[in-house]
């Protein structure tokens, strides 16, 4: 194998199944993707992928180069660790993580503050539904809520984050306030997806089987958002952005046991990169001193 590119577009594809999503996972377009597929398995002198009308499928030989690809890969990534991990320099690029609600609503302050301390470091914000997997080198660094990191991540707790009964103003003058938990059951309440059961706190909400506001969303920010009309009740994390903002007022909050972590992760090859160790450092202290992460 004359070009280490090959096995990259090869891995894409062994991967998705499908040229037009590997050719957006590598940046490229369809038929470059076609070209390289069409030259890597002329060199090799075998076929690779059937072509199926539902797309490509590894055949024997496929499967077998898929099996040595995926070893390659990972002996290139820990090699690409190691030697990014020994980067002394404050420059270049840091990749960042983080879900919704904090990488729009709480990190922007701060990573205003980090770049007027350090014009060299360029900062890349991915904001993410699911967790990703540092070890591909998708992201350097994982801003996110959990209550069980990784371990074989480093990880900084930046502080809990408790979760409330939330309304609006508005709501407030026409429906009055809950005293206690038992009375969500007389007030409209907003309903989490049952996609996002996976959160202790909308698990708990799905379980009490309250009547609701027949609004049910997959997205923190589009209940917060929906409670900030009046539409109900909203459970939501500290880190909501209209809490923040004061636009909602928490109400009642819900028992300790729902408490999230916010923590900084980051992979254990990372830990003499000194970009990597500046930029944590500054955010944990700078998070931690955040007022508005504390209800």
């Amino acid at each position: 194998m004359k070009d280490w590119n090959d096995l990259r577009f090869f891995l894409a594809l062994a991967r998705t199944d499908n040229m037009i999503q590997a050719a957006k996972q590598l940046e490229v377009n369809q038929s470059t993707v076609y070209r390289r597929l069409n030259g890597f398995e002329s060199r090799l002198g075998v076929r690779l992928f059937e072509r199926l009308p539902s797309g490509l499928q590894l055949n024997q030989a496929g499967e077998e180069l898929l099996q040595s690809g995926l070893r390659i890969e990972k002996e290139l990534q820990q090699i690409d660790l190691r030697l990014s991990g020994q980067d002394a320099r404050l420059s270049g690029t840091i990749k960042i993580t983080s879900t919704e609600n904090i990488g729009c609503y709480v990190l922007p302050r701060h990573f205003s503050r980090f770049k007027n301390l350090f014009p060299s470091i360029n900062l890349e914000l991915l904001i993410e539904f699911q967790s990703l997997d540092l070890s591909q080198r998708t992201v350097d660094i994982a801003i996110r809520p959990t209550r069980s990191p990784p371990e074989d991540l480093i990880g900084r707790k930046i502080t809990d984050m408790r979760w409330a009964v939330c309304a609006s103003a508005h709501y407030q003058r026409i429906h009055g306030v809950p005293a206690k938990m038992e009375d969500l059951s007389d007030h409209p309440v907003i309903m989490p997806s049952p996609e996002l059961s996976r959160i202790p706190a909308f698990r708990w909400l799905q379980e009490q089987r309250f009547a609701g506001a027949g609004v049910y969303c997959n997205s923190i920010s589009a209940m917060s958002a929906l409670a900030k009309e009046g539409l109900g009740l909203a459970i939501l994390p500290s880190t909501d952005a209209s809490l923040l903002s004061g636009q909602l007022d928490p109400l009642l909050y819900l028992s300790s046991d729902f408490d999230t972590g916010l923590w900084i992760l980051y992979l254990k090859e990372l830990r003499d990169t000194a970009r990597i160790q500046t930029f944590v450092n500054f955010m944990v202290d700078s998070l931690r001193a955040d007022v508005r992460l504390t209800l």
